[in-house]
């Protein structure tokens, strides 16, 4: 069936069908739109720029709600929906958007069954539940930030009509074996974002999981920053997930994010070399397969679309298949931050600084290039070493020399600063003269008479 144009100015409009549904215009400003696609689709008819204007929607289909081609176009404050059999979700929204809602004890959250799950906002999004455990999950705010909401478990049926099936995923269990459109929000320490296919996100102008939206209300405190996006990402574990990972340079992990901004009035030093930057991105939960940053596991850094201005620390629960991960997370400040940082790159002398604090370095003349090994039987099993070459000294900068370095290396290496080590040239010298003498005296002794 069209919907061409459909306006309720003083209530809730609420449609059903058993074919596809094609969207003109539908609006209820204020109020709640709920369409449903028992046997079909809802898909973007593209008679008109908007397809659902409303405070709240709720998209129930058996399979494609929009599509790549024609997302569907809407201008909400907070969205539901479900694809439960086979079907992908398209949205592109227009204003602040709660992506999965909570109302009067129900949690309502966004799932895909067989498919992918791609939610475009202008502005800021908040990201409650998003649920797509054979595919991807796409989130984007395309002038504004991607927030944390509430995580709660959907495994608590409130509703169990329409529910996506966690067969041959990895969370199936013998006590969870479905997630549920309409579920209670009892457990509330989980996770945002669950996807069974390479997933990313993308904040061009703004944040990724850092602090708290305007909208949310919440009073931030004495920690107004620390508000990871939780996730439990497990992609490679099915070989027909469908990934929305968009093409680049380089290859990454289960997630990716991309963030061009910073919070404001928030600037940290790691102390790992990057300086004093402002925070991009905090992530929280299990990621698989890992990006290769500074940090194992970790989130991908998508820096073909530009630098990412800030810090971007990542925070590993890993809980394997569990659903709901209970989080006791360390707040921001201290360990947190020296340790879990996945952007930028340390810088190389931090590195090796860090190497010196952290673990038993050791120095020698070796081949012009430099490598790590591990000795089992080590207490850190880390060992690094910087080779000396004719213009590269700098190994001993900062270290002190024993005798038998020295011995060993006085031939080929000239000291930038004598005067540091006059005292143990002193006693050198009185060696050697001492030496000389015996040695004199020796030779000038007659021979010993032969033993009769």
């Amino acid at each position: 069936i069209l919907l061409r144009r459909i306006i309720n100015k003083n209530g809730n409009i609420n449609i059903a069908a058993h074919s596809d549904m094609r969207l003109g215009y539908v609006e209820a400003v204020g109020s709640v739109v709920e369409l449903t696609a028992e046997e079909g689709s809802i898909l973007n008819s593209g008679l008109e720029a908007v397809n659902v204007n409303a405070a709240i929607a709720n998209f129930i289909a058996k399979n494609n709600i929009g599509t790549s081609a024609m997302p569907l176009s809407t201008s909400l404050r907070k969205l539901a929906a479900i694809s439960y059999d086979e079907g992908s979700l398209y949205i592109s929204n227009r204003g602040f958007l709660e992506a999965g809602y909570e109302k009067e004890g129900i949690g309502y959250s966004i799932m895909a069954n067989h498919g992918i799950i791609r939610i475009e906002n202008d502005i800021d999004m908040v990201v409650n539940s998003v649920l797509s455990p054979r595919g991807g999950v796409y989130l984007e705010s395309k002038s504004g930030s991607l927030f944390a909401g509430k995580a709660w478990c959907a495994a608590n049926a409130a509703e169990e009509k329409y529910a996506v099936s966690l067969e041959a995923t990895p969370w199936i269990s013998p006590v969870v074996s479905n997630l549920y459109y309409k579920s209670y929000p009892q457990d509330l320490t989980s996770f945002n974002v669950l996807a069974g296919g390479l997933s990313y996100f993308s904040a061009p102008q703004g944040t990724i999981g850092v602090g708290y939206a305007v909208e949310q209300g919440r009073d931030k405190g004495a920690d107004p920053v620390f508000n990871p996006l939780r996730v439990n990402i497990r992609a490679f574990t099915n070989q027909s997930a469908q990934g929305v990972v968009p093409d680049y340079p380089f290859s990454q992990g289960g997630l990716v994010i991309f963030a061009g901004g910073t919070y404001p009035g928030m600037k940290v030093d790691t102390g790992k070399g990057n300086g004093t930057l402002g925070i991009s991105g905090l992530i929280e939960g299990d990621i698989c397969p890992s990006a290769t940053t500074n940090i194992y596991p970790s989130v991908g850094i998508d820096i073909s679309k530009g630098t990412i201005p800030g810090y971007v620390f990542y925070y590993y629960r890993g809980r394997g298949a569990n659903l709901c991960f209970l989080r006791d997370t360390p707040n921001l400040g201290g360990v947190y931050i020296a340790i879990y940082q996945a952007w930028p790159p340390f810088p190389f002398a931090a590195l090796i600084a860090s190497l010196r604090k952290g673990f038993n370095a050791y120095y020698g003349v070796l081949a012009p290039s430099q490598f790590l090994s591990y000795y089992p039987s080590a207490k850190t099993g880390l060992y690094a070493y910087h080779p000396l070459t004719p213009t590269d000294t700098s190994a001993f900068d900062d270290i002190r020399l024993d005798v038998g370095a020295y011995e060993f290396i006085e031939n080929s290496l000239k000291l930038k600063d004598k005067n540091k080590f006059y005292q143990y040239y002193e006693d050198q010298e009185k060696k050697k003269k001492r030496k000389r003498k015996t040695a004199f005296y020796q030779q000038s002794l007659p021979p010993s008479p032969a033993p009769s």
